[in-house]
């Protein structure tokens, strides 16, 4: 699923530069979104993807207001909610009930902005986060070495969570693990909707993701 990340609100593409986009991400914070404007915003983009994830990063709003704008999003037809795992437990519970109401999925994530942590310690994240009610898992984290491409992508082999476990590697190297990551099980791929409209550092156009995986499944 190629998830087109969006940090600001209307969406300039056209309908052919979506064409393939399977998803919107909408970053509720740094689109400067409330609950006077958030309808308006999940039914244009519902409008013109067959999906949408509403997150809400910390940081920009009181931890209640971003919480309630997640749960609000669920509540206007969200495909998927996306939660922190090192939100409050009180956020994160909110956030389920509200998603499990409205037949939402959630998604708790985990991002490291300065390195990747060792197997074993994604690994426990990954265990805890799935104890914790979600339906898919994103591990987001910088990579510093190529090694660490193998660290994320390591976490795909893993038969009892095929499919649910999304990798992402940021910054310039991680782009191996993002041009690979869906073809080894990674349900999520994030991309931008072109240069200088990133929500991560690192993160892919649409083209550029299309590109590495025709790459990918073309023989030398």
């Amino acid at each position: 699923m190629i998830v087109l990340s969006l940090g600001r609100w209307p969406c300039e593409a056209s309908d052919a530069e979506l064409t393939g986009i399977d998803a919107f991400e909408l970053r509720l914070d740094l689109m400067g979104a409330s609950l006077a404007n958030l309808a308006q915003i999940m039914d244009g983009a519902r409008r013109r993807v067959p999906r949408v994830i509403a997150t809400c990063r910390p940081g920009h709003a009181r931890e209640e207001d971003r919480v309630a704008l997640v749960c609000e999003a669920a509540r206007l037809g969200a495909w998927a909610v996306d939660v922190e795992i090192d939100a409050p437990a009180a956020s994160r519970a909110d956030v389920a009930r509200a998603a499990r109401s409205h037949g939402c999925k959630v998604i708790i994530s985990y991002h490291d902005h300065e390195r990747t942590p060792a197997r074993d310690t994604l690994q426990r994240v990954v265990r805890r986060a799935f104890a914790a009610g979600a339906d898919f898992v994103k591990i987001a984290c910088r990579v510093v070495t190529l090694a660490d491409n193998a660290t994320l992508l390591g976490l795909l082999d893993d038969g009892t969570t095929a499919g649910r476990i999304a990798v992402v590697g940021m910054g310039r190297l991680g782009w191996l693990t993002r041009a690979a990551a869906p073809a080894l099980g990674s349900p999520l791929a994030y991309a931008s909707l072109g240069p200088g409209l990133e929500t991560a550092d690192g993160q892919p156009t649409r083209e550029a993701l299309l590109r590495a995986w025709s790459a990918l499944e073309e023989p030398p």
